[in-house]
């Protein structure tokens, strides 16, 4: 005769199984991206624009962003991606300043960065692009904590982008002369220890 109690249990784990297949069907995949593809040489120039265009829109909001604003921003232009064509700077500009948020100043300046480093660089596909933004989400996952208000990888990112030699700094917007060259709010630049 069977013993009613495992019986019982062998139910039990049954259904929890179930409830566990169907939860992991329901899931979708991760959006950040730990893997190391888009940190390999043929990406990491374009990683450290992306990176850097996080840190000088930092810079811009007097180090008041946090981590989970740069991941909503970096989800948006991800969305933005998925849809169509890079976004065009006119369309992501034309919203106005009363609804200008710094997270959509955040995704403007990547998009410039980008813009700025694909003048002198071969293109790459819109895949590439959302990689190397659902990588710079696993970076916040990794040095980021679970606390509202955490500025952990922000706070890291400085430190790594000084390492690299790289410093942000505002500028008083009106030493700069009108020209297409000075349309930049920032002045990043790449200090190389020679002095």
């Amino acid at each position: 005769m069977a013993n009613p109690r495992k019986s019982k249990l062998r139910k039990i784990e049954r259904k929890r199984r179930k409830e566990k297949e169907k939860r992991r069907a329901e899931k979708t995949p991760p959006l950040a991206y730990t893997g190391t593809k888009y940190r390999k040489a043929k990406y990491v120039r374009l990683l450290l624009v992306t990176e850097t265009a996080i840190h000088e829109a930092d810079v811009v909001a007097d180090r008041k962003l946090t981590d989970d604003v740069v991941w909503a921003a970096l989800v948006d232009l991800i969305d933005l991606l998925r849809k169509g064509p890079l976004p065009s700077l006119d369309n992501l500009a034309a919203e106005s300043p009363e609804t200008f948020s710094i997270q959509d100043f955040l995704v403007y300046n990547i998009v410039d960065c980008w813009k700025l480093y694909f003048e002198d660089s071969p293109p790459v596909g819109r895949d590439v692009l959302v990689g190397i933004l659902r990588s710079t989400l696993g970076s916040i996952e990794v040095w980021g904590t679970n606390r509202p208000g955490s500025r952990g990888y922000l706070d890291y990112l400085e430190g790594f982008l000084h390492k690299l030699g790289v410093s942000t700094r505002r500028i008083d917007p009106s030493s700069l002369v009108s020209s297409p060259a000075n349309s930049r709010l920032f002045a990043p630049s790449f200090d190389r220890g020679d002095k």
